[in-house]
């Protein structure tokens, strides 16, 4: 009776100590996660403010995956969603808590091309943003944003991340 008393304490012991360092993994996760995308969020804000040609505008997002802008085509980004350009914004390779790079999205009026329309205070981005429930999630100037930043996690099963449409 006395081992097995000392087996069953054994055992939650165990499951407690497997549930409280998964629970310090998943926290350890987010933390990274949110620092990395708070990191890029400042590095865009900083490209947008300094930008002497263009003000306001960002960089296309990378569709290669290898940290830096796409060159326009013609005088549109060759797509308008894709992986962050951390090459080009200067920052370190950043990646979220699953060791996954970050992906951005650009409403196309704010592109870095000289042809655009010039950015003001009333240019509207066009992304429309969407929370669990479906509602629309609702930004500072509005329903739309100018650019997304968002962490994709670990891929799911079969799950392909290519950014090129197939």
């Amino acid at each position: 009776l006395m081992i097995m008393i000392v087996i069953l304490v054994a055992g939650a012991a165990a499951a407690l100590v497997g549930a409280l360092s998964t629970s310090a993994l998943q926290s350890a996760r987010q933390e990274r996660t949110s620092a990395a995308l708070a990191q890029a969020r400042d590095a865009l804000l900083g490209r947008a403010v300094s930008d002497d040609n263009m003000p306001g505008s960002l960089p296309c997002p990378d569709t290669d995956d290898d940290g830096s802008a796409e060159l326009l085509s013609g005088n549109d980004c060759p797509s308008y969603i894709g992986r962050l350009p951390w090459r080009t914004l200067k920052l370190p390779d950043l990646r979220d808590g699953n060791a996954e790079r970050l992906w951005y999205a650009l409403s196309p009026a704010f592109r870095d091309d000289d042809s655009a329309q010039p950015l003001n205070s009333n240019t509207m981005g066009t992304l429309l943003v969407y929370g669990a429930d479906g509602v629309t999630l609702q930004t500072e100037t509005g329903y739309s944003a100018v650019a997304v930043l968002f962490s994709p996690g670990s891929a799911i099963g079969s799950q392909a991340r290519s950014t090129t449409a197939e």
